[in-house]
């Protein structure tokens, strides 16, 4: 209805609801890709503008015990393209463990999968965590 994503949409936006802006707020949104490409973005998620790499973040976040998604395709001939949600901030009481993710994750890993350089790490949601003295 606006041509855009966002997760803080504005309430004058056609079509808003508290119920989407909640789900836009806690979920990761994507435009472009197809179904499992969608997620390959959000593993990615590459771009100058998201050095956090907070899509990926959220997805790998510890103790995370409820996701959901919602996918769709269109086509505009002759281009075919998508959209993905996916909900991804459970603030469960799930135990927090383990106490973190990292991206790639260790040992073997597929070339393929390689962030292009922008590795991470991902903690529990909700823990702070002081990472100024670490090294690499």
């Amino acid at each position: 209805a606006n041509n855009s994503l966002s997760h803080t949409p504005s309430t004058d936006w056609p079509c808003y609801t508290t119920a989407g802006s909640t789900g836009a707020a806690n979920s990761n949104i994507e435009y472009g890709g197809i179904a499992a490409q969608g997620v390959r973005q959000f593993m990615d998620d590459s771009g100058a503008n998201n050095l956090e790499v907070g899509h990926r973040r959220w997805l790998l976040a510890p103790g995370q015990t409820s996701v959901g998604g919602h996918g769709q395709q269109y086509k505009w001939s002759p281009v075919v393209c998508g959209r993905s949600v996916l909900w991804v901030l459970d603030a469960s009481s799930a135990p927090k463990s383990p106490n973190f993710i990292g991206w790639p994750s260790a040992g073997f890993f597929p070339i393929q999968l390689e962030p292009q350089g922008r590795w991470s790490v991902s903690f529990p949601v909700g823990v702070a965590v002081n990472v100024t003295a670490a090294t690499i």
